[in-house]
């Protein structure tokens, strides 16, 4: 008999966050922890992948930012400044003619 016990295949393991684990085993929580552990190393690889993404879009941004001679943080064209608010006029920001 147990080597019928054997040949079928295991019960995949799952965890949901905040279960009961007063029913589980020695074994079933000694295998969710190796399973939980895997998950964080496969969630902090794929951070520091997109970290790295994100670092190297900032970079290249800010050289093309640096690249045009502009600051950084300049808002001299956008509609919210002084400026912005001369050139980008819409026909709706116009005195109506009664």
């Amino acid at each position: 008999m147990a080597m019928e016990d054997d040949d079928r295949p295991r019960k995949k393991i799952s965890h949901d966050i905040g279960q009961d684990l007063s029913l589980l085993s020695v074994e079933e929580l000694t295998d969710r922890i190796a399973l939980l552990k895997g998950e964080i190393a496969r969630l902090e690889e794929a951070a520091t992948k997109k970290r790295a993404s994100r670092d190297a879009a900032n970079s290249v941004f800010k050289k093309l930012r640096i690249g045009r001679g502009a600051p950084a943080t300049s808002t001299a064209s956008w509609p919210g400044t002084s400026e912005g608010r001369r050139r980008f006029r819409s026909p709706m920001s116009r005195p109506s003619r009664s």
